[in-house]
């Protein structure tokens, strides 16, 4: 089985450039108050999100372009198994190409998965250890 997966070596040479654009964006995830949305109107707010969004989206397109470009059932990465998926409910190969919508969804899901698992092991050790 060919391993694709992204391997960030973020405990021995870290941190890198996804996981620093995730952790500048964290802290802008915020209850809906009053303040917080007048921040959000702020111009530092906005270059903050696109200027990481770009930093996750360039380490993160290559990896969805190789998984939409590669043959075989070796699905291993997420990435992998959700185009897998994908493909056998359209009944296609998958040299198909992804549609920049497509790119775009499967971006803001892998955010997702990134953003709720940072750092959750921990916290959850912290917690069970008092």
């Amino acid at each position: 089985m060919m391993n694709r997966g992204l391997r960030l070596h973020e405990q021995t040479s870290g941190p890198g450039p996804l996981f620093q654009a995730l952790s500048n964006v964290i802290p802008l995830v915020k209850m809906d108050t009053l303040w917080n949305r007048a921040e959000r109107l702020l111009p530092k707010y906005h270059k903050t999100v696109s200027v990481n969004a770009k930093i996750m989206r360039d380490a993160l397109l290559p990896q969805i372009e190789k998984s939409a470009t590669a043959k075989g059932d070796d699905a291993n990465t997420i990435i992998d198994l959700a185009l897998k998926d994908l493909y056998s409910e359209s009944n296609s190969e998958k040299a198909t190409p992804l549609s920049p919508e497509l790119i775009d969804i499967i971006i803001s899901q892998i955010k997702f998965f990134l953003f709720a698992g940072h750092n959750t092991t921990a916290q959850t050790m912290s917690v069970y250890a008092h």
